[in-house]
């Protein structure tokens, strides 16, 4: 890991915990029955959302 962070592969970047969580529940709320998401899967997607992520 130290050496992706080093070579620019991989960016540590706060975020707004509480918000990320909010967005969270929202999409287990929403999504979570139909599909069986597991929380982290949640949480990853909540925090991409969160922070704009586009695909690369």
């Amino acid at each position: 890991m130290k050496s992706d962070i080093a070579e620019g592969h991989v960016e540590i970047i706060s975020t707004d915990a509480d918000a990320v969580l909010r967005m969270a529940e929202h999409l287990s709320e929403k999504h979570t029955a139909l599909t069986g998401n597991r929380t982290l899967d949640i949480l990853h997607i909540a925090t991409a959302k969160h922070l704009s992520a586009r695909k690369v």
